[in-house]
């Protein structure tokens, strides 16, 4: 019964935050990890799946700990903006200049991932072609080119053209080509995930647009965010309806129910980190498995169980933090919590003005890691973590190199 503790933690720590500031992006963010531990309960308590005398009390303890430390900056962030902060953005010139860089990048996903979707039509087993393309089989092109690469480029900048088409509906509600065309742009992460048989990118996408909803929500007018739920639920049924025969196809003749596959899906991350405490504890790979960039000569198996010798399947879920601890172990996991707790607080808390452009770049960044963290650290491949690099760059440079006034602003076309 140790899981309780996770269930009492996120509980908690969502009910304090849902009763001061409401449901608002923060809310949710809990509310994601609370209602993951509430599905891991579920299925250590009703499945024989998992040995519950596994799951350790003393582990449950620092993975919260370490969760509270990773998580708090973005939700007091979050909560910062709900007392009518102002977003300190470009001009004009830059603010578009900007925009039409994440939409080139984005429709640059769906010319490389359209024509791959299309030949997918085509395959009866979709569990089949999802080996296939884990062998590098699926497609004779695949990952490859300047195209390809480019595509990987815009599918990572998806999320921040998800940002920018609720900043223009919040502010220039009138600029309906920006809208659509950044709304657009921000489904090339689905669309590249789709392309090779993945539920991620749908997850990913509900979880980031019903965030920065939220996140926007005191700055929308009434009917405009009326609009907004109607249309998220209609765009939403496509993506469930996706995800359903995705799953139906990958797990429906596995000896566990469909519905124990979702539930594990969601809850596993909080019974593989107990699994995985004591296997770990020592430093593995030193951050070679989640942060490759800096070890460029060193490559490690997508496929743990070919280096580390386990009982149980070492790829499976146990939240960012998880991830972070079968690379670097106790010690050193425990040294980036503190360090980027530590970090964050003068970064975004010792700032008078915490929401200028680069901030937010850099929030947003933080937030698709955790939102996403739910089940495991998704960042790890050199595209993404240098886009990310690029777009704080490029946001920094134009912050500068275009300052803002109102009146020059809301000339964006």
């Amino acid at each position: 019964m140790s899981i309780l503790i996770y269930i009492l933690f996120l509980g908690s720590y969502f009910a304090i935050n849902y009763r001061k500031y409401g449901l608002n992006a923060a809310s949710f963010l809990l509310g994601v990890y609370f209602l993951g531990s509430i599905s891991g309960f579920i299925i250590v308590m009703n499945y024989d799946y998992f040995e519950i005398e596994r799951i350790k009390w003393y582990a449950i303890l620092y993975h919260c700990v370490c969760l509270f430390l990773f998580l708090s900056p973005v939700v007091d962030f979050s909560n910062r903006y709900s007392h009518n902060f102002t977003i300190y953005m470009p001009n004009s010139t830059g603010l578009k200049m900007f925009t039409y860089i994440l939409i080139v990048f984005g429709l640059s996903a769906f010319f490389v991932n359209i024509p791959k979707l299309s030949q997918l039509l085509s395959v009866d087993d979709l569990s089949s072609a999802r080996s296939s393309y884990n062998y590098g089989t699926l497609y004779e092109d695949q990952n490859t080119g300047i195209m390809a690469y480019l595509a990987g480029i815009g599918s990572s900048l998806a999320y921040f053209s998800l940002f920018l088409f609720f900043y223009f509906l919040s502010h220039f509600p009138k600029k309906k080509l920006l809208i659509v065309l950044l709304l657009i742009s921000s489904f090339a992460d689905p669309l590249t995930s789709l392309s090779i048989v993945g539920r991620g990118g749908i997850v990913r996408w509900l979880l980031v647009f019903i965030f920065l909803f939220l996140f926007f929500k005191s700055k929308l007018p009434y009917g405009m965010k009326q609009k907004i739920m109607r249309y998220g639920l209609i765009i939403s049924v496509p993506f469930i309806l996706i995800f359903s025969i995705i799953t139906l196809s990958r797990f429906s003749d596995r000896e566990y129910s469909v519905l124990f596959s979702i539930l594990n899906y969601a809850g596993q991350s909080f019974v593989y980190f107990s699994y995985n405490f004591d296997q770990f504890f020592d430093s593995t790979f030193g951050g070679r498995m989640n942060f490759p960039i800096f070890f460029p000569n060193e490559q490690i198996s997508s496929q743990l169980n070919d280096m580390v010798y386990t009982d149980y399947y070492l790829n499976t879920f146990s939240t960012f933090v998880g991830s972070f601890y079968k690379d670097m172990g106790f010690y050193i996991t425990l040294l980036i919590a503190v360090l980027y707790k530590l970090w964050s607080f003068f970064y975004f808390k010792m700032t008078k003005y915490p929401y200028v452009f680069p901030r937010i770049i850099v929030f947003l960044i933080l937030a698709q890691i955790f939102l996403n963290g739910i089940f495991y650290f998704m960042y790890t491949g050199t595209t993404a973590v240098r886009t990310f690099l690029l777009v704080y760059i490029l946001a920094t440079i134009t912050f500068f190199a275009f300052p803002s006034k109102k009146s020059d602003i809301s000339k964006v076309k």
